[in-house]
């Protein structure tokens, strides 16, 4: 027997209050020759961010990829040669070392990879079948 469902409060469901939250990780560069070097990867980027990214890696602006990477990569607080903070901007990444770069795209890549990828079970899970038959 099917029931009526609840009216909600819009046509396509969206809950009063309901937001996507943004997930940030922190990623450190010690070990590849940058200490104290650390940097923001989101790790929930929209699709259409990402699908802007391919575009403009295909094509030749590399200002909007820039631009575009600040949002994958929110906050550093890179410093250059001198010691002077690196300003979060596309013209800033000019000033980005091409190696510190490459571990930001390397490392952010683990950190999406372990964002998306479930969690071992633990000691405690059963390797038994569960209650209904099927395998846990």
């Amino acid at each position: 027997m099917a029931t009526k469902a609840k009216l909600r409060t819009a046509d396509n469901g969206h809950l009063p209050g309901l937001k996507m939250p943004v997930k940030l990780v922190r990623l450190r560069f010690d070990e590849d020759g940058y200490p104290g070097f650390e940097c923001d990867r989101r790790t929930n980027l929209p699709i259409g961010v990402n699908r802007q990214l391919s575009e403009a890696a295909a094509g030749e602006d590399e200002q909007r990829y820039r631009e575009l990477l600040l949002q994958v990569f929110p906050w550093w607080n890179f410093a250059d040669t001198e010691g002077e903070p690196i300003p979060h901007t596309a013209e800033g990444f000019d000033l980005v070392t091409d190696d510190l770069l490459m571990a930001m795209m390397r490392r952010g890549a683990a950190a999406l990879q372990g964002a998306v990828m479930p969690s071992p079970l633990g000691p405690e899970s059963s390797t038994e079948p569960g209650a209904n038959g099927r395998e846990p």
